[in-house]
């Protein structure tokens, strides 16, 4: 099962080369609430997850990782 992470948040805008402030500027959000949202502080929704996406010229699917059950092994 797929999980988001919000650190794949910021690993995205720094391969896209962006500042918070480019970032901030392009979503109309504060950078205070992108550093809250890469670091899982707060929630991040749908449509946000597709602005960032766009933004940093990702699939929303790279917001995602593999869960793994500590049960199964």
């Amino acid at each position: 099962m797929k999980i988001f992470d919000a650190g794949q948040l910021r690993l995205a805008r720094r391969h896209a080369k962006l500042t918070l402030r480019d970032a901030s500027k392009s979503l109309f959000l504060a950078a205070s609430s992108i550093v809250a949202k890469e670091n899982g502080n707060v929630r991040v929704f749908a449509d946000e997850l597709t602005s960032f996406a766009e933004l940093y010229g990702v699939s929303v699917e790279n917001f995602f990782i593999e869960k793994v059950d500590s049960k199964c092994k």
